[in-house]
């Protein structure tokens, strides 16, 4: 890792209390100074989160993005491409069809992306609807438009001029 050297100025109290911490834990003033400022900045992206997230959202905004359940959402979309005929059990179709439920009601979604999701909830119920033991009938809508998610999932995360403007954990 290549590293770099920042010169700042300190108070003579400061520096004193620094040789001090450095004596009592045998350790270089350099490497308290770095953990020290490594600390603040996790702390200050923590604390400030809402700075860095888009105009108009909370964290409680991007809560469902940083869910288990949206990450598997969109994994799911993408084996369906891959995989159309994998099998699911109806209690997997039932926490998609809510969580889609969920998305429909959600502020950073848009309407072109409601409409994707809204093929796949359609077809989840009505695979649903005919449920008779195994999930084998679910026909993923031809009609999905993956570009637009992946336009979407993009936009999510980067403004028109590719700064990250949403930071997930």
């Amino acid at each position: 890792m290549k590293t770099s050297i920042i010169n700042t100025r300190i108070s003579s109290s400061l520096k004193e209390e620094l040789e001090i911490l450095s004596q009592f834990l045998s350790t270089p003033i350099s490497n308290i100074v770095r953990e020290a400022i490594e600390n603040h900045l996790i702390n200050s992206i923590d604390n400030h989160k809402n700075d860095f997230i888009v105009e108009g959202l909370n964290s409680n905004d991007i809560q469902l993005l940083e869910s288990l359940g949206f990450t598997e959402l969109i994994f799911w979309l993408y084996d369906k491409k891959r995989d159309p005929q994998i099998c699911e059990i109806a209690e997997f179709y039932e926490f998609l069809i809510k969580l889609i439920e969920e998305i429909n009601q959600h502020p950073l979604f848009t309407d072109e992306i409601l409409i994707e999701l809204n093929k796949v909830l359609f077809e989840l119920n009505h695979t649903l609807d005919e449920w008779s033991g195994l999930l084998s009938g679910f026909k993923f809508p031809e009609s999905f438009d993956y570009l637009k998610l992946s336009d979407f999932l993009h936009a999510l995360r980067y403004d028109d001029e590719n700064n990250k403007v949403i930071h997930i954990k």
